[in-house]
């Protein structure tokens, strides 16, 4: 049990590290598409929307729930 916390706490680290490097106004070489479903839990669509307003990507959006 103790190893599995260690382990999870050592994910959320790397997860902060990448957050703290990532910058979203820096665009990829390669041209982007953005695709994000309506209902997905793991990230907000209006942020992926958002993503590819600032990279001037192509958005796709599926409308299933």
């Amino acid at each position: 049990m103790v190893e599995a916390m260690t382990s999870i706490q050592g994910k959320c680290q790397q997860q902060v590290a990448c957050h703290l490097k990532f910058s979203i106004s820096t665009k990829p070489k390669q041209p982007a598409l953005i695709v994000t479903r309506r209902a997905d839990r793991l990230m907000d669509c209006h942020c992926s929307l958002r993503l590819a307003q600032v990279w001037d990507a192509e958005y796709w959006q599926h409308e299933a729930v």
